[in-house]
């Protein structure tokens, strides 16, 4: 049998030779079943709250499964998979019913054993409250880090963090904030014109014309600018340019349906879909060369084992294929109708002006010019939901399932 090898460690409290250690007990596993070993994926340093289709060698185990290269996944524990029950639960099954067995070296799981079910349920509850756990540690460290008067937040632009000295293992003690001399220079040219009556569109315009690298490399944005006065976010809105250091404003929680189902379709169906059909191909030139070989050199076991595998084979692929198609109202579905409407916008706006324009106003809505120091700006508010009834009623569904409910003012310079 054909087996695949999967590893992952995190950062919390692993080292990266743990992806050799854990390779090396998976090979052993198959080693002593006589499996031969056809792949082996890992990812460094990933946490195990990332769903397995996010991560590089989760996307190249699901590519490699979802064109059946393998018919028995080895790892070390279920937990390699995913710390989040429900996220484990939806790989293992999906990969089960693509007929792959599931072999847990350490914790003992296994797809051929009855009972499984509840192991999994069992195990993924405890590794999904270690990963709490791990959480409310973190959280309760960098407490204490801020209550020694050290740094323990993310970077904001015009400051960079330098260690604060080391303990008697070595190891930093904790942060400081030191000011970043060519940042700050920007930083206090922004407030200075911001003071003047320069708009964000007018300052970001003068940065990018200048080439001034933008906080997160590019170019600038109004966003980086203004952000959210609310949330205290964008160099304009952040407090710690007057001396007064905000921590722990935020609190990042995944909303289980875009991070579990959303990224599922966006990054893995794609790869994997594209995998199945490389091999599909493959089977298609295969299958008639074997079938030559037999005419030519008369029945042999081997060559008719090989000719049935390459066929079973290739009608799996077709029904994986068949079940994967995007269904009207899909995702999928919606981007390639949008490209298709998209080519045909140029010759559709030139054959009927006043109509294009009614369209365009009904889907984009009102559409205020404003005149500032010489140069037009258009304004326009954008709601998904308009944008969807363009494409047709079919996707209204899809905005009640993933819950679009935001609008948004674009501003877009004219002259």
């Amino acid at each position: 049998m054909r087996a695949a090898l999967y590893a992952r460690y995190s950062t919390d409290l692993q080292r990266p030779t743990s992806i050799e250690d854990q390779v090396r007990l998976a090979r052993a596993r198959a080693d002593s079943a006589n499996m031969e070993v056809v792949a082996v994926h890992s990812d460094e340093g990933v946490s195990g709250s990332v769903p397995i289709e996010q991560r590089p060698g989760g996307r190249a185990l699901m590519a490699d499964a979802a064109a059946l290269r393998f018919d028995v996944l080895i790892l070390e524990a279920l937990d390699r998979f995913s710390r989040n029950l429900v996220d484990q639960e939806r790989v293992v099954r999906r990969l089960e019913f693509d007929g792959i067995r599931i072999i847990g070296v350490v914790d003992g799981y296994d797809s051929a054993h009855e009972g499984r079910e509840m192991m999994r349920a069992v195990r993924g509850s405890f590794n999904e409250q270690l990963l709490r756990d791990i959480a409310k540690k973190t959280h309760r460290g960098l407490r204490g880090q801020i209550a020694r008067g050290y740094h323990a937040g993310g970077l904001s632009f015009g400051y960079r963090s330098v260690i604060a000295g080391l303990d008697a293992k070595g190891e930093p003690v904790g942060h400081r904030l030191e000011i970043e001399p060519a940042e700050a220079d920007v930083v206090r040219w922004l407030f200075a014109r911001y003071a003047e009556g320069l708009s964000c569109q007018r300052l970001v315009a003068d940065l990018n014309g200048r080439h001034v690298p933008a906080p997160r490399g590019g170019t600038w944005a109004v966003s980086a600018l203004y952000g959210s006065p609310n949330k205290g976010s964008g160099i304009l809105n952040n407090k710690l340019y007057i001396g007064c250091y905000v921590w722990n404003r935020s609190k990042w929680t995944k909303d289980p349906l875009v991070s579990q189902i959303l990224a599922e379709r966006s990054r893995s169906d794609a790869p994997a879909a594209a995998g199945a059909r490389k091999r599909l191909t493959e089977l298609e030139k295969e299958i008639p060369h074997l079938v030559d070989a037999v005419a030519k050199a008369g029945w042999s076991q081997s060559l008719a084992a090989r000719l049935q595998a390459a066929e079973g084979e290739r009608a799996r692929l077709r029904t994986l294929a068949d079940r994967r198609t995007p269904r009207p109202g899909s995702i999928d579905a919606l981007q390639r109708h949008y490209k298709e409407l998209l080519m045909r916008l140029g010759a559709e706006l030139r054959a009927d002006v006043p109509r294009a324009r009614a369209a365009l106003q009904e889907l984009l809505g009102g559409i205020t010019l404003t005149e500032e120091v010489g140069r037009v700006y258009a304004e326009l508010e954008t709601r998904p939901e308009r944008l969807l009834m363009a494409a047709g009623g079919e996707y209204l569904d899809l905005v009640a399932g993933i819950g679009f409910s935001f609008s948004y003012r674009r501003r877009i310079r004219i002259t």
